[in-house]
């Protein structure tokens, strides 16, 4: 999918029109009822789109939908892969884009050619732009923790029917699975919905509940989640509880150990430049560039 964006239009033009259309991948039939779907070639002499990807070398794609919500992020276009039609191949975070597509420039026709240089071009605008969201990295030691949008699709016997519960070993921690039958898909969706608003990456990055939170009724990805865990924060019947879950789910804050006024002066003096980001590991963070910024026009105003 092409979006209509300058990155299309400038220096070069893109022709975005000149599309194709080829049978629709087999990994996009699940997501896709289409029989075909349009494409820009972005090399020439392409024998059989079935093969395509396997024909020439395999560039990256990335799932951009997990953290699209969070600042600083635009999404270009997707690309033929073999994963999901949503994936991206062409896209930005703050002064970092993704240029998927693993052909030289030499390699490449006018078309693919012109999207490279329009992407050098756009990107080095953004001299003073940071990538502000934290993910981990799938080469690490750790497994890289399964948000809750992604967990879920097994919920989803219509989009997803060929879901193989088994994998749900992989998702959920030991904890978690002692809770439902992971082999029942009724039984299973039926606790995952019951459990979402408490599930968080726990040893291993494994999703289970976060028994802190539940028991203070408190969501850590709610705009209320501040105000009503620094008030659990001054109740001392609370307070350890509160205190691990600030600490937990907003690390780059004072710390476990503040008392409820720091926290609540960390919370005042971020609230504004702070957003929530599953991708990286259910953590509330602040956006530098942002605090960066209010403190540089209030020097000026000064």
């Amino acid at each position: 999918m092409l979006s209509d964006h300058q990155i299309f239009k400038a220096p070069l033009a893109v022709n975005t029109k000149a599309t194709i259309r080829i049978r629709t991948p087999n990994a996009f039939a699940a997501e896709l009822t289409a029989s075909e779907v349009e494409v820009l070639p972005l090399v020439d002499g392409i024998r059989r789109y079935n093969t395509v990807i396997n024909d020439y070398k395999q560039g990256w794609c990335t799932y951009y939908y997990e953290f699209a919500d969070v600042p600083e992020v635009e999404f270009f276009c997707g690309g033929v892969n073999e994963k999901t039609p949503r994936a991206a191949a062409l896209w930005r975070q703050g002064n970092l884009l993704h240029f998927g597509f693993e052909q030289s420039a030499s390699e490449m026709n006018a078309t693919g050619r012109a999207m490279l240089v329009n992407s050098v071009a756009y990107i080095s605008r953004f001299t003073e732009d940071r990538p502000i969201d934290v993910t981990p990295s799938v080469f690490g030691a750790e497994p890289v923790g399964t948000t809750r949008r992604r967990a879920g699709y097994f919920t989803d016997a219509t989009k997803f029917p060929d879901y193989r519960v088994e994998w749900l070993t992989t998702t959920f921690s030991t904890v978690a699975l002692r809770e439902f039958d992971s082999r029942d898909r009724a039984a299973a969706t039926a606790w995952f919905q019951q459990a979402r608003p408490w599930l968080h990456p726990g040893p291993g990055n494994r999703l289970e509940v976060d028994q802190e939170a539940k028991s203070l009724g408190v969501q850590f990805d709610s705009p209320e989640f501040f105000s009503k865990t620094i008030l659990a924060l001054r109740d001392e019947m609370t307070a350890a509880k509160a205190a691990t879950l600030l600490a937990r789910y907003a690390p780059e804050g004072p710390g476990a150990s503040a008392d409820a006024d720091t926290w609540a002066k960390w919370w005042k003096d971020n609230a504004p430049y702070l957003f929530y980001s599953e991708m990286g590991s259910a953590r509330i963070h602040p956006s530098r560039q942002a605090v960066t910024i209010s403190v540089s026009l209030e020097t000026v105003t000064a």
